[in-house]
């Protein structure tokens, strides 16, 4: 097949693409490192999923995949959930990465990347309130690290957790957004 300026398109190798994807896991994995509280300590922001995000558009949704796992269960290491977040996080990022790494295998172009990340952006916010409410809280009380029960502890943040995703998820889309092409071009060089 032939790209817009009439130069044959070759697929990228495999072993760039395993390279490509261990570079990702490597630098999404550090970036968890970064994280920025928001409204109290148990919100954290980090922007790991935007190189993920960048990384699914090159490579395709099963690349994400497995970009993903390898991170969560990393993540697991650093865990103070007992893993409950790493399975909510992994859960979320699917819907959130995947899906629009999905819709892009069919529909490119900035204007259907823009459109997808809003949609699974908001896919992803709504998906967490009963992640948070049924999975997250649970474990959280049964650690001891809130004295209030589960319903009070999810009536008392359910705002925080709308916002604080809003912020996360469209943040991370951002991102990606911005640096997409800049990095696109990067990876045909090597």
């Amino acid at each position: 097949p032939l790209n817009r300026r009439g130069f044959i398109m070759q697929k990228m190798s495999v072993t760039k693409r395993i390279a490509l994807s261990g570079v990702t896991v490597a630098l999404s994995y550090a970036l968890t490192f970064i994280e920025i509280p928001l409204f109290t300590d148990f919100f954290k922001l980090d922007f790991s999923f935007a190189v993920i995000m960048i990384a699914a558009f090159m490579l395709g949704p099963l690349c994400a995949e497995a970009i993903i796992l390898c991170v969560e269960c990393l993540c697991l290491i650093k865990s103070s959930s007992m893993g409950a977040g790493e399975l909510c996080n992994f859960v979320l990022a699917n819907v959130f990465i995947v899906c629009p790494s999905i819709l892009y295998k069919y529909k490119k172009g900035l204007k259907w990347v823009i459109i997808s990340l809003a949609i699974f952006s908001l896919s992803a916010v709504l998906l967490s309130l009963p992640l948070n409410r049924f999975v997250i809280f649970p474990v959280y009380k049964s650690l001891g690290f809130f004295p209030m029960t589960v319903k009070e502890l999810f009536h008392d943040t359910f705002w925080y957790i709308i916002f604080f995703n809003l912020i996360k998820y469209f943040g991370n889309a951002i991102i990606c957004v911005l640096l997409y092409k800049r990095v696109r071009w990067i990876v045909d060089k090597v």
